[in-house]
């Protein structure tokens, strides 16, 4: 019987994780350079340590480059970076990455479609092996199927076509010649999975498995049922996942960071509008925004202890957590095409931001909703109903005016906790443009 995954976390004064444990994992120390960005990952346990570096664009270096840099040699060649840890990579023109190369010998040819979606893996096997998959969306840029269209697919015992159901963002069912899978989330706006139901085609059963997560809501375990252990898996700084142990060989856990699918074919996260590569903790594609998510289009962010991307769209808020759950920061690119999109809150966000906060606290939208802001959970936090109502929605305004009038700016928002938990006594909202803070405010909370 399984007892519960009990983790306990340290954080800095920033809000970054430093520390990590639970009983089957030991301890693991993170360090962070001025920029949050990760530097070192280390489990004495487990006797490993990951060691990262970036250039001045926020590129991550591989070992060469870094002693490279290190003796004056090093020039930035631009965001598409050509190796890291011993993948090699080369793009197309738009930026899109169609040749990998992995240390093992493997060789991936990648192709896309006009909306720069991939639509086609070539995978060149070590042992010789070649195998073919297809891969189609449907007109909002969801993937709705993969394929397997090599005539070696004949030959495996591996599902040869997948189709995924949508909801929203959301992948809520995907089926194969096995079954159908049904997946639910810890609340209606959350992207955090909580379990699945499998409907086994086989014998016509129903089976049910829990997802236990950790603090950024990456799976680290499975159970059935009765609280029986199922899987269990261990994961690299980039979310990577590095071992596995399937106590029940049929065990099915595609999740990685929230919202990213594993391809087992290729080793990618699908993200929704783009792939993760966890190797390099990167996109392989630029942002389909462009600049409007952000100078760096093929940034994740700076690291993925604290941070995650659920559509694969800078343009979302990316929101920086405490180990209470608390927001500790956030930040977003907004155009004026955003602008009164937004959706109000509901009984579920009062409830989720309440639990924070005070019973009788505001859901407060970090992005608000006059700006185009959703009423994801993700972007709520328990807020004093006469700011929320009065001040801060006429600052609001004054933002919406901004990017109104000359196209786009970028916000940045911190939270402070004066008393420690879970329910901030304080929020700077900034907004910038051009490089030039243009507008700032600090409100009570």
């Amino acid at each position: 019987m399984h007892d519960g995954r009990a983790q306990k976390t340290r954080y800095d004064k920033a809000g970054n994780l430093i520390g990590s444990t639970d009983l089957r994992s030991g301890t693991t120390d993170y360090t962070y350079d001025k920029l949050g960005r990760i530097l070192e990952a280390a489990n004495a346990g487990r006797n490993t340590k990951e060691k990262f570096a970036f250039d001045p664009a926020g590129n991550i270096l591989d070992e060469l480059a870094r002693n490279a840099r290190e003796g004056s040699l090093y020039r930035p060649q631009g965001n598409r970076i050509a190796g890291y840890d011993g993948t090699q990579y080369h793009y197309d023109a738009l930026g899109n990455l169609t040749l990998r190369e992995l240390p093992n010998g493997e060789t991936q040819l990648f192709e896309y479609d006009t909306e720069n979606q991939l639509i086609r893996a070539k995978l060149y096997k070590p042992d010789g092996e070649v195998q073919q998959w297809q891969y189609a969306y449907d007109p909002f840029g969801r993937r709705i199927s993969k394929e397997r269209i090599d005539k070696g697919s004949l030959h495996s015992t591996d599902p040869k076509r997948t189709v995924f159901i949508w909801d929203g963002s959301r992948l809520v069912q995907e089926y194969n010649y096995k079954g159908v899978y049904t997946y639910f989330y810890t609340d209606q706006d959350s992207y955090e999975p909580l379990a699945h139901v499998f409907l086994n085609k086989k014998d016509e059963k129903l089976y049910l498995s829990y997802y236990h997560t950790d603090q950024i809501g990456i799976p680290r375990e499975q159970t059935d049922q009765f609280g029986s252990l199922l899987w269990t898996g261990e994961y690299d700084a980039w979310g990577s996942l590095q071992t596995e142990n399937k106590i029940y060989p049929n065990a099915h856990q595609p999740f990685r960071l929230q919202n990213q699918y594993f391809d087992s074919e290729t080793g990618l996260h699908y993200n929704l509008m783009r792939y993760y590569d966890p190797v390099c903790g990167r996109f392989i594609n630029q942002d389909p925004i462009g600049l409007a998510g952000g100078e760096h289009l093929y940034m994740f962010a700076p690291n993925a202890q604290n941070w995650f991307d659920i559509l694969g769209l800078a343009k979302t808020p990316r929101v920086k957590l405490g180990s209470l759950g608390e927001v500790r920061a956030a930040s977003v690119i907004l155009k004026r095409s955003h602008l009164g999109k937004g959706k109000a809150t509901n009984q579920g966000n009062r409830d989720y931001a309440r639990g924070l906060g005070k019973c009788d606290d505001d859901a407060g939208h970090i992005l608000g909703k006059l700006l185009g802001g959703s009423r994801s959970n993700q972007n709520m936090f328990p807020q004093l109903r006469k700011i929320n109502r009065g001040a801060y929605r006429d600052f609001e305004r004054k933002v919406h005016n901004i990017i109104d009038k000359d196209g786009k700016a970028l916000l940045k928002w911190k939270f402070e906790y004066a008393n420690g938990g879970t329910r901030p006594t304080g929020i700077v909202y900034e907004v910038f443009q051009r490089g030039q803070r243009v507008l700032r405010g600090k409100f009570n909370n």
